[in-house]
């Protein structure tokens, strides 16, 4: 029979093989704890805005307008200037600036150059004003009765220039329609501000008169303008592209060994290809569409009203829990299909009326008990 001892050293044994080994055991290594913080709106914009690789926003207006051809040309003042331009314009400064216009001039002058007048005033000033440096470009583009106007810059000078155009308005157009406004573009049509003059396109076909009140015929016309105007600010870039490089070369070759080119800032250039540009202007009856058109569209004069302008008056809806969509700002916030919309004036009130019911019967079947 075995002694104690050996009992001991027997079960030891037993004891320590039986045990997994030190090496064996897992190994569980805690993670350190990351913290984020949430982006706030400013991180959201400077995120876009190095997308776009700008500094300030950039927004791009269309206006379409029926001119009124009896406009009479604005007063300036006279002055002594420099040799004249083609349009009434002189050099002042090292910049072509418009002057006087004399009596006889007034009366030769068309509706394309005395607008256009207003319009050099109106860039000058918005150059002059802007604090980020940006000047304005776009294109003027006259068609016999009606105009197209496409301006592009930081969106401060955009509202600048729809106040000052809004304030003349009245006396050079018989009606006018901001057709669209686009927020947040990238590369600009153009790097000057061009002004061109057109033929008017007709077309035979004849819309609806409900066209200017039903959201589905008006949204077929308006996608076919937009279409148009898309692609014709494209081309006319890509013509007056070539044409600078062209100028450049010349002037390189001319300069015998010296480089020397001077980019004015107003092109003054007449006439569009009939053969490349009229099937991409906007045809006459769908531009009366958008003049006739309320409901859609609104015009200059209100359009000026709508920068910087904040309301004072809060209303009831924007109490309401969750908040709701058209309340958040755009690109700030993600939305899942799986929201639950819990704003709705019903809910809960079925589940409350059969408890009332319930309760009420059960309180009868006490009575009559």
């Amino acid at each position: 029979m075995p002694s104690l001892a050996t009992a001991s050293i027997s079960s030891f044994k037993l004891a320590r093989f039986s045990r997994p080994l030190r090496f064996n055991d897992p190994i569980v290594r805690e993670q350190p704890e990351c913290y984020s913080i949430r982006p706030s709106l400013i991180d959201y914009i400077r995120e876009d805005l190095q997308e776009l690789s700008r500094r300030l926003f950039y927004q791009r207006i269309y206006i379409l307008a029926k001119n009124k051809l009896d406009a009479e040309p604005p007063q300036l003042q006279s002055r002594p200037t420099p040799p004249t331009l083609p349009h009434g314009g002189s050099y002042r400064g090292g910049r072509r600036s418009l002057t006087s216009v004399s009596s006889a001039r007034r009366e030769t002058l068309d509706f394309k150059i005395i607008l256009q007048m207003e319009l050099q005033h109106i860039l000058l000033r918005d150059a002059e004003n802007s604090i980020s440096g940006d000047r304005p470009t776009g294109i003027f583009l006259y068609m016999g009765d009606y105009t197209l106007l496409m301006f592009e810059c930081v969106e401060d000078i955009v509202g600048s220039f729809c106040t000052q155009l809004s304030a003349i308005a009245d006396k050079y157009f018989l009606a006018n329609k901001v057709f669209l406004t686009e927020d947040r573009t990238g590369e600009t049509y153009f790097q000057n501000f061009h002004y061109r003059r057109a033929v008017p396109i007709n077309i035979n076909e004849k819309f609806p008169p409900n066209t200017v009140t039903d959201i589905e015929l008006m949204s077929q016309q308006h996608l076919t303008i937009k279409d148009k105007l898309f692609e014709l600010c494209a081309t006319l870039s890509q013509e007056i592209q070539r044409g600078q490089d062209n100028t450049v070369h010349s002037t390189i070759s001319s300069g015998k060994g010296t480089f020397s080119l001077w980019r004015p800032s107003f092109d003054f250039g007449e006439d569009l290809a009939p053969a490349i540009f009229n099937k991409l202007l906007p045809e006459v009856q769908r531009i009366e569409l958008v003049l006739n058109c309320n409901r859609f569209y609104c015009n200059v004069q209100r359009r000026a009203l709508m920068y910087n302008r904040i309301p004072n008056e809060l209303d009831d809806k924007l109490h309401s829990w969750p908040i709701p969509y058209n309340y958040t700002p755009i690109g700030v916030f993600w939305h899942s299909p799986y929201d639950v919309n819990l704003t709705f004036s019903d809910y809960g009130k079925k589940e409350e009326q059969v408890e009332e019911k319930g309760s009420g019967s059960d309180e009868e079947g006490e009575k009559i008990a």
